[in-house]
Formats: C-alpha cells, structure tokens, sequence
C-alpha cells in the first residue's frame, strides 16, 4: 500500500470512527430525552450531534475513495459530495431547533418547570433542566450562587 493509499485510509476511518462514536452516544442521549425522566438536563447540542453524524460519515466518502481507488474522486463526484455535505449540515442544524422546540414544548405540556441558573458541569448556553419537582431547582441552585 503506497503512502497516499495509507494516509487516505487513516483518514477515512477517523471520519468513520467518529461518526459511528458520534451517533451512538448522541443516540442514548437523544432516547435518554424521548423516556421523560423526572429531572431532565436538554441541550440542543445532543440533537444536533446525532443528526451531524450523517455529515461525517459523508466527509469520510472521499478519502475512502482515495483508499480504495488510489486516485482522488472525480471532479463531478466531489461536487455532489460537496453538496451532500452542506445539506447535511444545514439539516442537523435547522433538524436540531426544530427538535428543541418541539422538545420543550412537549416538556412544558407535561408538567415539566425549567430551572433557573446552569447545569452542573454545562457551559453557559448549552443546556437547561428541566423537572417536575421545583424543590429540586430550589436544592440544586443553591451551591451555584455567584455573589
């Protein structure tokens, strides 16, 4: 195997194993949602993450060609492929806002209070709890005062 036959297969199975990784965990957080726990912790990244997965395994297609192959894709192959990318990638990111929306309406329609203040080991931005106890809001923010 030449050198550039090696360096494409690296790279493809990077994108893959990434993709593959990306999926199944962004799966269980996404089902973690679906179930409706008492306290939920929803961030708009774990949808998003599990819908961008169909991007990555879309980025991996070229350099899997160049393994296979040993010569780069065909310039009208890696237009397509180009567009592929961008339309995936606009999909996870208008998919995952539709999904937050409806996700946090769904919550509110059962019962569900958001709390106020960040999540435990969250940035600021990223995610939101949610529960159907208030007094769990009131005991979890209660070490998270900035004064």
């Amino acid at each position: 195997m030449d050198a550039v036959r090696l360096k494409a297969m690296c790279a493809f199975l990077f994108f893959f194993i990434m993709a593959i990784a990306d999926f199944y965990f962004s799966f269980q957080s996404v089902t973690n949602y679906l179930i409706l726990p008492p306290t939920v912790v929803y961030s708009w990244i774990g949808c998003f993450s599990f819908l961008f997965s169909i991007t990555l395994i879309s980025v991996s297609l070229a350099p899997g060609y160049v393994a296979i192959y040993g010569v780069g894709m065909p310039d009208i192959a890696m237009k397509y492929l180009g567009r592929v990318i961008v339309i995936t990638f606009v999909f996870a990111l208008v998919g995952a806002f539709i999904f937050s929306a409806w996700y946090k309406s769904e919550l509110e329609d059962k019962g569900y209070k958001k709390c106020v203040g960040i999540p435990s080991g969250w940035m600021p931005g990223t995610a939101e709890r949610y529960t159907l106890d208030e007094s769990i809001c009131k005991l979890s923010n209660e070490g998270n005062d900035v004064s």
